[in-house]
């Protein structure tokens, strides 16, 4: 929300601090002002001189290099022979209160091609450096999307912080334990549903997967976790399990890995350079295992294109934040084959899945 009329100074310095140069080009040149500058400084100057409409000053705020504009994404699966429940036992919800406390309310409808919008609301209090508490109300879009091969279906969300992710677990939770004619069956994928190394193994078989039109180049961060210790691996080691995923050696026979299982230690999270087989563009692609709450986070972290340096001419990032439908679409296909991976590790190890327990 734009409140009111920014400075001149304030559009400068979000053009020369806060959007790349293709970005501040491209919203310039929907506007029809045309630049032929290079250096953001200069964009920033000429950017400032022109007047905007409320539409352009919100279109400016979404293009901004902020992490919000990346997205987080969560999910929670049901069977599919559940959807038609699940989607009846949402609708008797519409516009109900489920949490006075904070007002978490859902609103749900259906469009014409029968799919089902949710959307949970809920207020947040901070604290406040001029009222005591300051009060937002946010918003966690929740989507009903098939996951491909499976028996089951996907609810997908989008969270800016562990709170939204706490909020969707209410509603399932809450409508576990209204709902008396049905016994919801949700899942999650939780690494404490795996041994030591079925952990690793589902990494390792995520690496491997083919993820077409997308090519793994680079594992560029991982963390190892045991109890309550966590670390990142670094330096030769990230370089060894680097060279054995792209040379498709099994990673159980990495010296270091068979020291990180016989310590009891496993992978937690690892942090993936995915570059376009057939476009010059690259996405960052997290895969995170966080223990407070628990919880899988699946997001894009950083975009972009390469381009031709025109002063050394070189290749250079161009860092981009990919449309908003892009990163959702993105999102739900890299989610699809995690959860595919983990079937498959569940069924070898033979482990019991946990539901999210019934609140009666």
């Amino acid at each position: 929300m734009i409140k009111r009329y920014p400075k001149k100074s304030s559009i400068r310095r979000v053009i020369k601090e806060h959007l790349t140069a293709k970005d501040s080009k491209d919203f310039l040149k929907e506007r029809g002002i045309l630049v032929h500058c290079v250096k953001k400084s200069d964009l920033s100057k000429i950017g400032g001189d022109f007047y905007f409409n409320k539409s352009d000053f919100i279109d400016l705020k979404k293009r901004m290099d902020v992490d919000h504009n990346f997205k987080k994404s969560g999910r929670i699966t049901l069977p599919k022979s559940q959807r038609e429940e699940f989607q009846d036992s949402l609708i008797s919800l519409n516009n109900k209160v489920i949490n006075e406390a904070d007002n978490t309310k859902i609103s749900v409808s259906r469009d014409t091609q029968g799919n089902t919008n949710i959307l949970l609301t809920y207020d947040e209090y901070k604290p406040s450096l001029i009222d005591l508490l300051d009060r937002t109300t946010r918003q966690v879009e929740i989507n009903l999307n098939t996951i491909d091969e499976q028996d089951k279906f996907g609810i997908d969300f989008n969270m800016q912080s562990s709170n939204d992710y706490k909020k969707v677990k209410e509603l399932v939770k809450y409508m576990s334990s209204t709902d008396e004619e049905v016994q919801f069956e949700f899942e999650e994928i939780s690494l404490s549903k795996l041994t030591k190394t079925g952990r690793i193994k589902l990494f390792e078989d995520f690496f491997k997967k083919d993820n077409s039109p997308w090519e793994l180049i680079e594992i560029r961060k991982l963390k190892v976790k045991r109890d309550k210790k966590e670390a990142n691996i670094e330096g030769n080691q990230l370089q060894g399990i680097n060279s054995a995923i792209l040379d498709g050696d099994n990673l159980s026979e990495n010296e270091f890995v068979k020291s990180t299982i016989d310590k009891g230690f496993y992978f937690s999270m690892a942090s993936m350079r995915l570059d376009h087989m057939s476009q010059p563009t690259f996405i960052d692609l997290v895969i995170d295992f966080k223990s407070r709450p628990e919880m899988c986070e699946v997001k894009i972290a950083n975009s972009g294109s390469y381009e031709e340096d025109e002063e050394t001419s070189e290749m250079k990032e161009v860092k981009s934040v990919l449309d908003s439908i892009e990163q959702d679409n993105l999102l739900v296909e890299f989610k699809n084959t995690l959860y595919e991976v983990f079937i498959e590790l569940t069924d070898e190890d033979i482990t019991p899945v946990e539901m999210i327990p019934n609140n009666n």
